[in-house]
C-alpha cells in the first residue's frame, strides 16, 4: 500500500513598500453620461485597438421578454426488436392507449418487451405559429435497452403549467448508436436508449397561447448581459448610441435600456430590422481574469489576463510504501508438537523528494503567467493545488472557479 501525502506550498508575498502620497479633499462632481459620443470616442468604439477581439452585441445580450420556453410529455415507442420495457407498467398504458380507440386488450396478451415508456421533450419558440415544426428528444424511463427502430406512437406535448396541448410529436426516432448481443458477448455503441425526432413535433393552436407580450415596456426596450460586467454595458451603450444617439443608456451592469424610435415600435414593420442593427454592432469585450480548476480530471482552463505578484514556492512530496508480506510458521517435521500460525510482517519504506525552492516573478500576461508555472515543473494534479494556494494568499489576481 502506497499513500502520498498532498503536497505542501508555502506561498510568501513579497511586497514593497509604497510611499504615502497625501490625497487633497476634494469633492468631485461625477462625470455627465452624454447620450452620444463624437469625435475621439467614437472613433475608438467604431475602430477597436490592433490584435483585439470584436464581438457582436447579439451575442452578448439578451432582449428582455423573447425566451423560449419547454415543452414535454409522456409516449409509448412500439416497434423495438425485443429490447423494450419488461415492466407491467408498458402493458397497462397499451391497455390505457387501446381504449382511446375502442380497443379492449387483455394484458397477458401483450409483450411489452417491444414497447417503451418514453418521456418526449422539446423547445417552443420565442415565436411560435401553429403549423410550424420542431425537433423532439425522446428519453427511455423503464428499463428498456435500445430505442433503436422504434415509432413514437402520437404524443401531446405540454407547457409546464399543463392545460392544452401545444404540440404533438410522432415519428420514428433517430438513434446515435447501436446495439446487439448474443448468449456469450455483446456490443454497444454510444447511447442506445435516447433518440431525436427532427422537426417531428407540430405546434397546434394551444401554441397561440404561449405567444409572447410585447417585448418593449412603453417605447423602451431592455438589453439583459449574459454575464454582468459594468464595463461591458458600458460599451454596449456607447456602441449603440453611435448609430441610434442618445437612444441607450446602461442602467447597471447587467441591463441596457434603448429607446426605440417611433417608427421602429413592434407594429411598425421595422422592429426586426432595428434588433438586428443593435445585434450587429460590434465592441471588445472585457476579459475577466478567471482561472477554472477541475481535481477531478486535474484540468486548468486559464482566461482573461491574470496577473502573478513575485511569489516563492516550495513543493515537496514525501511517499509512504506499506507492504505487508506475512509468513507462515509451521513446527519441525516429526515434532510432537507445536500448530501452523501465519506470522505478520510489515515493511515501511519513507521517501521525500528534496528540492529546491522555487521563484515565481511577477508576471502581467497569461503567456508570462502559463512560463512561470511550466517552470516549476508541476504535475497537471500539483498545478491544481499551486494556482488555489496562490489565490488563497492573494498572489494570484484572477477570480478561481472550482468544481
Amino acid at each position: 500500500m502506497t499513500m502520498f501525502l498532498p503536497v505542501t506550498i508555502i506561498s510568501l508575498l513579497l511586497t514593497q513598500a509604497v510611499p504615502q502620497v497625501p490625497v487633497k479633499n476634494v469633492t468631485a462632481a461625477p462625470p455627465a453620461i452624454r447620450p452620444a459620443m463624437s469625435g475621439a470616442a467614437a472613433a475608438n468604439v467604431q475602430n477597436p485597438p490592433p490584435n483585439s477581439i470584436t464581438v457582436p452585441i447579439g451575442s452578448l445580450t439578451v432582449i428582455r421578454g423573447i425566451r423560449e420556453n419547454q415543452i414535454t410529455g409522456w409516449g409509448i415507442v412500439v416497434g423495438l426488436a425485443g429490447t423494450g420495457d419488461t415492466s407491467n407498467f408498458a402493458k397497462q398504458q397499451i391497455q390505457n392507449l387501446a381504449k382511446t380507440i375502442g380497443l379492449t386488450v387483455n394484458a397477458q396478451d401483450l409483450s411489452s418487451n417491444n414497447i417503451a415508456i418514453v418521456n418526449v421533450s422539446g423547445t417552443l419558440p420565442a415565436y411560435p405559429e401553429p403549423g410550424k415544426r420542431i425537433d423532439a428528444i425522446v428519453s427511455s424511463y423503464g428499463d428498456a435497452k435500445s430505442l433503436e427502430g422504434g415509432f413514437l406512437v402520437r404524443c401531446p406535448l405540454t407547457g409546464a403549467l399543463g392545460g392544452d396541448a401545444v404540440a404533438v410529436a410522432q415519428g420514428s426516432l433517430i438513434i446515435g448508436g447501436f446495439q446487439a448481443s448474443g448468449q456469450a458477448a455483446s456490443v454497444k455503441k454510444n447511447h442506445t436508449t435516447a433518440g431525436l425526432l427532427p422537426r417531428g413535433a407540430i405546434l397546434e393552436s394551444g401554441a397561440a397561447l404561449a405567444q409572447m407580450k410585447p417585448v418593449s415596456e412603453g417605447n423602451n426596450l431592455f438589453l439583459d448581459l449574459k454575464q454582468e460586467e459594468a464595463d461591458v454595458a458600458d460599451k454596449i451603450a456607447k456602441s449603440i448610441n453611435i448609430i441610434y444617439p442618445g437612444s441607450a443608456i446602461a442602467l447597471n451592469p447587467g441591463t441596457v435600456r434603448v429607446t426605440v424610435p417611433a417608427n421602429c415600435d413592434e407594429l411598425s414593420g421595422n422592429f426586426p430590422a432595428f434588433i438586428a442593427a443593435i445585434q450587429r454592432q460590434t465592441i471588445v469585450p472585457y476579459e475577466r481574469p478567471t482561472v477554472y480548476l477541475d481535481e477531478k480530471t486535474s484540468t486548468v482552463i486559464i482566461t482573461g489576463t491574470p496577473q502573478l505578484s513575485p511569489s516563492i514556492i516550495v513543493r515537496g512530496n514525501l511517499t509512504i510504501t506499506i507492504a505487508e508480506t506475512p509468513r507462515v510458521s509451521q513446527p519441525s517435521a516429526f515434532s510432537s508438537g507445536g500448530d501452523t500460525t501465519t506470522v505478520p510482517r510489515t515493511n515501511i519504506t519513507a521517501k521525500e523528494d528534496k528540492r529546491e525552492l522555487s521563484m515565481l516573478p511577477a508576471t502581467s500576461s497569461l503567456a508570462d503567467l502559463a512560463q512561470a508555472l511550466s517552470a516549476l515543473g508541476a504535475t497537471p494534479r500539483e498545478l491544481v493545488g499551486i494556482l488555489a494556494e496562490l489565490q488563497k494568499t492573494g498572489a494570484l489576481h484572477a477570480d478561481i472557479l472550482q468544481d
